[in-house]
């Protein structure tokens, strides 16, 4: 199976939220990381709609970056880059 390319499922997703008045999308794709121009294109493409999202998201990472409990677990980094 093809893969949309990342307007179309930046598309389709927000279109599924929308008409289903979803909280919560959940999707799971292993294959992801494989095309990194793509999972690029649907990072910046969901940024771009949800402005706030990435706004929470750093705010969420920083604040639980301060617990004990769950700073010693972190194994990622929320990177925000900007293209100029």
């Amino acid at each position: 199976m093809e893969c949309p390319p990342p307007e179309q499922f930046v598309e389709e997703t927000v279109d599924l939220s929308r008409r289903y008045s979803l909280d919560m999308l959940w999707i799971v794709d292993d294959n992801f990381l494989v095309d990194l121009d793509r999972a690029r294109g649907i990072a910046e493409g969901w940024a771009r709609r949800h402005p706030q999202l990435l706004s929470f998201c750093e705010a969420a990472d920083r604040m639980v970056s301060r617990w004990p409990a769950f700073n010693v677990l972190g194994d990622h980094m929320l990177l925000h880059l900007e293209r100029v």
